[in-house]
């Protein structure tokens, strides 16, 4: 608003709140579709549970996924108070952004003769990685919050529930209820899709 006002003067700094929203909108919108679907692919390789692999029998679309992704979003949203929900979500956010970035690199150097369709210079993840990593450390060292461990012990918790169930493959019996109540309710099945390695 302030912008608006020195830049473009009082009636048209009017406007900038208008632009605000429709962006908010057009995030908010494309997350959406990009989070039901990232979910719906983790369930597809057995990264979650297989009714969230499942897509509706008439329009063919991953309603499971939406619906939980809906859920999480509204528990995000229990504590009210948005700078909470800001300082979890970039501090969540920059440090994934910085594991790919470190992943990156090494792939880099353990795998120099894979095929990569694109090459950047090697400088270019490095200052990405320090910027990522310095949005990660400087809010922490700054202003410590309590919202910054929540963050990091509701990502260690993830691992409770990935190494037994994801990578030592155990058994998931005790979702098949689960999974024929919500396949009854929501009209859904398992999609076409067959993975690489069957």
């Amino acid at each position: 608003m302030e912008w608006g006002e020195v830049v473009l003067g009082n009636r048209v700094a009017v406007i900038m709140p208008l632009f605000v929203m429709c962006s908010t909108i057009g995030s908010a919108n494309g997350t959406m579709f990009a989070g039901g679907r990232t979910l719906y692919v983790a369930a597809r390789e057995n990264q979650f549970p297989e009714v969230l692999s499942y897509v509706n029998i008439r329009r063919v679309t991953p309603i499971p996924c939406i619906i939980f992704t809906t859920v999480v979003a509204l528990l995000m949203l229990i504590p009210g108070d948005i700078g909470s929900l800001i300082n979890f979500v970039s501090f969540a956010s920059w440090m994934f952004y910085s594991l790919a970035i470190v992943s990156l690199i090494v792939l880099r150097f353990i795998r120099k003769n894979e095929p990569r369709p694109i090459k950047v210079f090697i400088l270019f993840p490095i200052i990405f990685l320090c910027c990522s990593l310095y949005l990660v450390v400087a809010p922490i060292i700054q202003n410590p919050r309590l919202e910054f461990l929540y963050a990091f012990l509701i990502i260690i918790g993830g691992l409770v529930f990935y190494v037994p169930l994801v990578h030592f493959r155990i058994h998931k019996s005790c979702f098949n209820p689960v999974t024929l109540f919500v396949q009854l309710l929501m009209e859904v099945g398992p999609s076409s899709y067959v993975p690489d390695s069957e």
